[in-house]
């Protein structure tokens, strides 16, 4: 008996901007950008000879690119605000499993901080227009902290 398998050779795509981000409800995201950072140590001997290289504060900076396409008008205007600093936004929905938060393998888990000026672009000839700057840590425990203002 043949095989009932269907084999599709070719290239694999990941399509992944059909997620959604809680503080943003109503827009299309177009395009998503994504930055590994950390700080680096190296570790040398008496000598000055490395020996070790350790990096920490591991995260992921994010940037969305969106259009504004809410079902409404004012829910396209309510987009269009500027959100406060350092707010939490979760994500859900996207194939690469440390944009969401769930995380991945037990890192990148919670939610991304809006930490870095976003923009808006509006136009009297198109839908309008915007990106957003989020980071989110490796360490799950750091992740959290970011959130809490200290007093």
């Amino acid at each position: 008996m043949a095989d009932p398998r269907i084999v599709q050779r070719g290239t694999a795509k990941v399509e992944t901007t059909a997620g959604s981000l809680d503080a943003l409800v109503g827009i299309t995201i177009n395009s998503i950008k994504g930055k590994h950072n950390w700080d680096n140590a190296n570790v040398k001997d008496f000598g000055g000879f490395e020996y070790a290289w350790d990096a920490r504060n591991t995260n992921v900076v994010v940037t969305f690119q969106f259009e504004l396409t809410a079902a409404s008008q004012a829910l396209a205007i309510a987009n269009g605000a500027i959100l406060t600093e350092f707010s939490q936004i979760n994500t859900t929905g996207f194939d690469i499993p440390w944009l969401n938060d769930t995380g991945q393998n037990g890192l990148y888990v919670g939610g991304f901080c809006y930490h870095e000026g976003g923009d808006i672009d509006l136009s009297n000839t198109k839908s309008g227009s915007g990106s957003i700057s989020l980071r989110k840590f490796k360490d799950p425990t750091q992740n959290a902290a970011q959130f809490i203002t200290p007093s």
